[in-house]
């Protein structure tokens, strides 16, 4: 119910998030290649809308981090909206541990 909170859940939506995914930055890391969606990103947004009394959005964007599993069932590091391509490190542990989190929290509340 912070005000805080909601703010910042806003600024993450408006500045951060693209489709299904949530990116950690915007910005130059001066690292080769482009960054993705970080898929432990997506999983706290799926936290926050929870604990804001969205959980619709919290459904609906959970339902997509699912989809971004591959046919073993296994979740990259990060994913690519535009292209919709896994990038980075796969399988990742704390990209598994998100789902886990987020599929625990949408089954109590």
């Amino acid at each position: 119910t912070d005000e805080r909170f909601q703010a910042t859940v806003t600024a993450v939506e408006a500045e951060l998030r693209s489709g299904p995914t949530v990116y950690r930055y915007h910005r130059d890391d001066g690292l080769p290649g482009g960054e993705g969606g970080f898929h432990l990103c997506t999983t706290w947004l799926i936290e926050a809308y929870l604990l804001t009394g969205r959980r619709a959005e919290a459904e609906e964007l959970f339902k997509h981090l699912v989809d971004c599993a591959g046919p073993t069932g296994l979740i990259p590091e990060e994913f690519d909206p535009v292209t919709e391509r896994a990038l980075g490190n796969h399988p990742q542990a704390y990209s598994h541990l998100g789902l886990i989190r987020c599929a625990q929290l949408l089954d109590q509340h």
